[in-house]
Formats: structure tokens, sequence, C-alpha cells
């Protein structure tokens, strides 16, 4: 999926993740050279940190399918992760079981897709 992201420029210039030769250490230089060129210019930066660490498990199941296929992603790989739709989650204690909840966000902790 990353190289047919990277082959048709799915990801912004400004990507620092999930691309060959940046992370998050490129991103914070790249960030500080803004900031230092920007004050060498007397000019205003405004900077904004999120930790969003655990965002991923808060985003919408459709929107994770939404975007390979809005990028045109070959139908093969959309469907490789569509098995995140139509999950259910339940309590098993010593055999008894609790009802069925629809789990409508995020990825399985363990899986592929996780952080």
């Amino acid at each position: 999926m990353i190289k047919f992201a990277e082959n048709n420029n799915v990801f912004t210039p400004l990507q620092h993740r999930f691309l060959k030769g940046f992370w998050t250490t490129t991103q914070l230089v790249s960030s500080g050279n803004a900031l230092l060129s920007s004050l060498d210019k007397s000019g205003q930066t405004d900077i904004i940190l999120l930790d969003i660490s655990k965002a991923f498990y808060w985003v919408s199941r459709c929107g994770l399918i939404l975007k390979p296929k809005k990028s045109k992603f070959p139908y093969k790989m959309v469907k490789k992760i569509s098995y995140l739709n139509l999950r259910h989650q339940f309590l098993d204690i010593a055999g008894n079981y609790s009802h069925g909840l629809s789990v409508n966000s995020g990825a399985l902790q363990g899986s592929v897709l996780a952080p």
C-alpha cells in the first residue's frame, strides 16, 4: 500500500511518517528550521503540538477504508483492510458471555494497521 501511495502521490510533501528517510526527527528539524527562519525575519510563528499517539484507536472505520478508496487504491488492497468492518466485542468470564457490542472505530491492537 505504501508503494502505491508513493507512486501515486497520495502523501503530502509535509508527510514525515511511513515514508523512507522521513521520521519524527526529520519533522522536528524541518519545523525548527522554519521557526528559526521566521525569527530571523522578525516574523510571528505559532506552534501547536498535539499528542495523537492514541488517536488511531478513535478513527472511524469507515474513514480508514474511505481514504484508500478516494485515493484510487486498487480494489484488492482496499478489500484487505475491510476486515475492520462489522466487528463486535464481548466479555467471556468463566464461560459466561456478555451481549456483543459493535466496535465502530480504531484498528485491532497487534494488527498490521495499528501503530
